[in-house]
């Protein structure tokens, strides 16, 4: 079953990448014949799920799990907001609250789920 969609699209997708989806509403997206999104609701509608999955899309997230997030990138990351806090005439304790909220606030923009990254 894999081999004729490898051979059409000419991309080798793992078959450890495919995910189960399931729920009472399903809305689904295609841009360019390359980003594919599926969106599962439970209630809402079709035309809502097609609309989240649409914008989703357009957000084109870089993660959909925390794990997936290297460390280097997360390193680097931390380096870029450190500097921009350490401007800041602010005590140690608010700076730290600063530097843990642009992180995170950084990372759910890159991904679709909005999850918490520590």
């Amino acid at each position: 079953m894999i081999d004729p969609i490898i051979q059409k699209t000419g991309e080798i997708y793992p078959a450890w990448r495919s995910v189960e989806v399931s729920g009472s509403v399903l809305g689904t997206y295609v841009h360019n014949n390359k980003t594919a999104i599926i969106v599962s609701l439970e209630g809402g509608s079709s035309e809502l799920a097609k609309d989240l999955a649409m914008h989703i899309t357009a957000m084109k997230p870089e993660y959909i799990n925390p794990v997936e997030i290297t460390t280097d990138t997360r390193k680097m990351m931390t380096e870029v907001f450190e500097k921009e806090v350490a401007a800041i005439d602010k005590p140690a304790e608010i700076k730290k609250k600063m530097l843990d909220g642009k992180i995170n606030t950084y990372f759910k923009e890159k991904n679709p789920h909005g999850a918490t990254f520590h």
